[in-house]
């Protein structure tokens, strides 16, 4: 099945390369299938928790996230993470891991939702009940676990939209196509195209 999933990824992908550079006419691009995110995040769940293969669920999203920044961009987003997170942390309780993937979601915008904050709350109370490290290790895994619910609420309660333009993510649900009335284009930037001397 993810054989299948990401060879339907690559297709979208190459099938939005053979349209070539953009022009002034509209054209629609879709660039990752709407279903891609979700699948994703799926087989993760379903390799960890059916197949008891939690290496196989990181693979999934490490591959996601090395095939193309299409892939990348569309196809690790918040579920995924909580996947990533929730692997990391159930079947290895390697907190190193599970901050990084939480700083990742935050470098590179990824939203965090509801889930995400149920799996911080749950991680911060396991950090502090299971004492599987030294005192000074659980208060910097709970100081940074702090520091990111921090940096989420920060970030979530920020204007969603600046200067009338969409902010971080948004841009993925939406079909992209040119603005005929911009001016711009492959080769000619400003009304200006380039010459040889």
């Amino acid at each position: 099945m993810a054989v299948h999933v990401f060879a339907e990824s690559r297709k979208y992908e190459e099938e939005a390369r053979e349209m070539g550079p953009m022009t002034k006419s509209k054209r629609n691009v879709t660039l990752q299938p709407a279903w891609y995110p979700h699948v994703i995040a799926l087989l993760m769940s379903t390799f960890r928790d059916k197949y008891q293969n939690p290496h196989t669920a990181l693979a999934i999203f490490n591959h996601a996230k090395t095939a193309s920044i299409a892939s990348y961009a569309f196809g690790c987003s918040t579920s995924a993470y909580n996947e990533l997170i929730q692997t990391h942390w159930s079947c290895f309780r390697d907190a190193s891991a599970v901050l990084s993937a939480f700083r990742e979601m935050q470098v590179n915008g990824v939203v965090m939702n509801s889930k995400s904050g149920r799996l911080l709350d749950a991680i911060r109370r396991d950090v502090v009940a299971e004492r599987l490290w030294s005192d000074g290790e659980v208060s910097n895994i709970i100081s940074r676990l702090d520091n990111i619910r921090r940096d989420a609420e920060v970030f979530q309660n920020a204007p969603k939209r600046v200067n009338g333009k969409m902010k971080w993510d948004q841009w993925k649900s939406q079909t992209l196509h040119d603005d005929p009335s911009d001016d711009w284009g492959f080769n000619s930037w400003d009304g200006a195209s380039t010459t040889k001397a």
